[in-house]
């Protein structure tokens, strides 16, 4: 993951079986037995169905400069093409969340953990090449 600090534009590259939990998202009610009360309630904003991307510790400290309402755009791994957008609402440290979300076979079981998530809201789907998005920083 990168970010672009002066436009506050993250990006997200993943495989595409780790971004389906952007693409589809996952109804709350699946993940909620696993979510701080407080965290279910600023979920509860975004209605039933929520979109999030989850990072190891070793990106851990991008999530802690990703301001509420940061650009993100994800990007297929090897496409060089950013095919969904959204806005950062919530990030948290959540470990059972993560297994939580291997174990619905969202994210891969590949022995990482993406317990630093962050969920977006205003989801879209784009198709913007990568040397495009890489102008706004220059």
């Amino acid at each position: 993951m990168e970010s672009h600090a002066s436009e506050n534009i993250f990006l997200a590259p993943g495989k595409g079986s780790h971004l389906r939990s952007i693409s589809r998202g996952i109804d709350l009610d699946k993940i909620e037995n696993v979510l701080t009360e407080e965290e279910k309630g600023s979920l509860k904003q975004l209605g039933q169905m929520v979109r999030l991307w989850g990072t190891t510790s070793e990106r851990s400290n991008i999530l802690r400069t990703m301001k509420k309402d940061a650009h993100v755009l994800f990007v297929p791994s090897g496409t060089g093409t950013d095919q969904f957008y959204g806005q950062a609402f919530l990030t948290i440290h959540n470990a059972p969340l993560a297994r939580r979300m291997e174990e619905l076979g969202i994210w891969p079981e590949d022995g990482r953990n993406y317990e630093h998530i962050f969920f977006i809201k205003d989801f879209r789907e784009i198709s913007i090449p990568k040397k495009d998005v890489n102008k706004i920083d220059n």
